[in-house]
């Protein structure tokens, strides 16, 4: 398994390609999934491939103060 701080690392740059503009033409995107894209989710999809658009759901506030935090 990879270390805690390569996952840390990955997750730091895993929000956009290298090279982001507006008319960015990847071919693969993948949209946010409810309860299904959490951070181990996208620590394996940026396995997959480096140049893939990954989005992430919206977390509010209140699921973050009284929600699970092992889940966040």
């Amino acid at each position: 398994m990879h270390g805690n701080s390569e996952m840390q690392k990955i997750n730091q740059t895993s929000a956009m390609p290298e090279k982001t503009d507006v008319h960015w033409s990847g071919r693969f995107s993948v949209a946010p999934m409810l309860d299904w894209t959490d951070r181990h989710c996208r620590y394996f999809l940026r396995l997959l491939s480096r140049n893939t658009l990954l989005y992430t759901e919206m977390v509010t506030t209140g699921a973050i103060i009284h929600g699970k935090g092992d889940y966040l």
